[in-house]
């Protein structure tokens, strides 16, 4: 359940940005926060999976929408943005208990305070570093490839509040959930 809960949330954290160096690393590293904002999956419009995750490992595409909120930077570069949308697809041989193989591919645009498009940004998952975190801080490491804040290394946390308990039983198709993203150099 918790490894299902890892991928959930890996999805859902590669989506706002894929992200994350653990946390003692970071605090080793000299790196200069760019941006952090809030991620929301609607529970109107939650991430789906096709088919749903279930007891038996077998191969699982994701697809969702998360909403990045008041997103604050104390630099000037990315000053203007305050939000954004992130569309990810993800594929992965997963099942309750595990996952393996995670492909996540997420396009970000980011909106000023007038829901002006400021630019675009698109995120590559470093998918060898889910395995090093705990399932429930659902940390992952990543970098923003080209667009907006390129080369910036983005790490983030969320908490799937869909119904992940009941994926043992009758599979999960879909969650949704909040958390928090930071963008670093």
């Amino acid at each position: 359940m918790q490894t299902f809960v890892r991928f959930a949330a890996a999805v859902v954290v590669a989506a706002a940005l894929t992200g994350g160096v653990p946390a003692a690393q970071a605090a080793t590293r000299r790196s200069v926060t760019q941006l952090t904002c809030a991620v929301t999956i609607l529970q109107s419009r939650p991430l789906t999976f096709q088919p749903p995750v279930t007891l038996r490992p077998r191969a699982i595409t994701a697809r969702g929408t998360l909403v990045l909120s008041s997103c604050s930077s104390a630099l000037r570069t990315p000053a203007r943005v305050r939000g954004g949308v992130a569309r990810v697809y993800g594929r992965a041989t997963a099942s309750c208990s595990g996952v393996r193989d995670l492909r996540v591919r997420t396009t970000v645009t980011w909106y000023d305070s007038r829901r002006r498009t400021v630019g675009t940004s698109t995120v590559a998952l470093a998918a060898d570093t889910v395995a090093r975190f705990n399932p429930g801080d659902a940390l992952m490491g990543g970098r923003i490839t080209s667009g907006l804040l390129a080369g910036a290394r983005v790490h983030g946390s969320t908490t799937p509040t869909g119904p992940t308990v009941s994926c043992a039983l009758r599979g999960v198709r879909s969650v949704h959930g909040t958390g928090k993203v930071w963008a670093r150099r």
